[in-house]
């Protein structure tokens, strides 16, 4: 069995890479050719356990991870886990995988798929809401997608936003990087606008002017009574997408707004239908979308099978017994 760590994967996969897994993963959803049971919420509703499995005709995957917001404030990262990667017809472990930077890493992906279907074609920039770790792999993604000129930072927690902006800037030198006294600063200034915090309201403001023509993308609530997009930004979509419909449910994001009325059920779709049509379509890259996403075990699947295979190839992973 093969032990992968954060190390491995930092230095030897690259975006792209976990970009084409995140796109297998959506068209793999829209054929049904897999199996995924409910997300396995245990412990606190404040620090959550989750276990995600998720079967497919060659592998299968569990994600063990926890949840802790706190934990932003310590220095350490909100979410923690491991991802057991193993082989379907024998059930043989295969690899053992960081977990938490799997996530971060496609979790950013998804939000980068989701800017090169939905986002314009010349998009050149980008406000991101949060300085956290998603926030770092939201943007490397979707500059990865898209000629992104200038990022506008805005984070609550201010003294955050040096850091970032610092160790961004060394992973994208050529982009310019900005400092926003406040949310309606960096949704004025952008194309894509990307909220990847723990708040439990709202975090850009409640103003339907702002978003028209732009990419939405909500990542970071993942709880019924959590959103993060106000109701201007659901009334002023033409379109909605999410990566699984189970979002309707899961996440205030969608299921707040149809409770009230503001959209219906129907009025959400998932991106994979999008991918299927194979090409980008310019209506709708030209209009204003709105991506949500809570995550899905197929992601983490698909994922681990793809930097497994690298790691196979280029023998640069802790080979063990068990």
């Amino acid at each position: 069995m093969l032990i992968i760590n954060e190390k491995y994967m930092e230095q030897n996969i690259t975006i792209e890479d976990i970009l084409g897994s995140i796109e297998k993963a959506l068209l793999i959803q829209e054929s049904g050719n897999f199996s995924q049971p409910d997300r396995i919420h245990l412990g606190e509703n404040e620090n959550p356990f989750l276990l995600m499995p998720c079967f497919k005709e060659d592998y299968f995957s569990t994600k063990l991870i926890t949840v802790y917001p706190k934990n932003s404030q310590i220095g350490e990262d909100v979410t923690q886990g491991v991802t057991l990667l193993n082989d379907i017809k024998t059930g043989k472990p295969l690899a053992l995988l960081n977990g938490t930077y799997l996530t971060a890493l496609r979790t950013g992906c998804v939000g980068g798929v989701s800017s090169k279907y939905l986002a314009k074609r010349d998009a050149s920039s980008i406000a991101i809401i949060g300085a956290g770790v998603q926030s770092l792999f939201q943007v490397l993604a979707t500059c990865a997608v898209r000629p992104i000129k200038d990022v506008y930072v805005y984070s609550r927690t201010e003294s955050k936003i040096n850091t970032f902006i610092e160790k961004l800037q060394l992973l994208l030198p050529n982009v310019n990087l900005h400092k926003s006294s406040c949310s309606k600063d960096a949704v004025e200034k952008s194309d894509i606008i990307i909220c990847a915090t723990t708040s439990s309201n709202p975090v850009i403001p409640d103003e339907i002017d702002l978003y028209k023509g732009k990419h939405i993308i909500g990542i970071g609530s993942y709880q019924p009574h959590t959103r993060e997009l106000p109701n201007a930004v659901i009334e002023s979509a033409d379109y909605i997408y999410t990566d699984t419909l189970f979002a309707i449910e899961e996440s205030g994001d969608l299921g707040i707004p149809i409770k009230a009325n503001l959209i219906k059920e129907e009025d959400v779709q998932t991106l994979g239908k999008v991918l299927q049509f194979g090409e980008l379509n310019d209506d709708l890259l030209n209009s204003t979308t709105v991506f949500k996403c809570v995550g899905i075990g197929l992601f983490d699947l698909c994922a681990a099978e793809a930097i497994y295979k690298h790691a196979l190839k280029n023998d640069g992973a802790i080979d063990i017994e068990l």
